[in-house]
């Protein structure tokens, strides 16, 4: 075995279980909250931040397509595409392959209890199929 294949291994490893250990507090509630109904029950979200962090499938209809530059000016009329998910893997959780997978990241802040200001991140993969 080859020092690098090892090494490649082991850290997939490290990272997933770390990513288990470090996933278990996103579910934790406070125990207040916990014996509260819904009536009693009121969120506050203003001055707290957010991430969020997901993997998509997409789907697209027929599309025409128009490119244009200099030299070129052309339309592919009714372009059928597909999305291009990744096979389940360790990529989905390895930092080192973030963008090989499609994925959703946003991150924001609550200014007020339902107003938020947000930046994210939509990474997804058009992929024309036939001729």
């Amino acid at each position: 075995m080859k020092p690098i294949d090892y090494f490649s291994k082991n850290i997939n490893k490290t990272i997933f279980l770390l990513f288990c250990i470090l996933s278990t507090g996103v579910f934790a509630q406070d125990a207040d909250n916990a014996t509260s109904t819904k009536s009693q029950f009121k969120l506050h979200k203003k001055g707290e931040y957010f991430i969020n962090w997901g993997y998509n499938r997409s789907w697209y209809n027929k599309s025409d397509i128009h490119f244009y530059g200099q030299g070129h000016d052309f339309t592919l009329n009714q372009v059928k595409a597909a999305d291009r998910p990744s096979k389940l893997s360790l990529d989905y959780i390895n930092p080192l392959t973030w963008s090989i997978p499609q994925f959703n990241f946003h991150a924001g802040y609550f200014l007020t209890d339902k107003f938020s200001i947000s930046v994210g991140w939509d990474h997804m993969k058009y992929v024309m199929r036939g001729n």
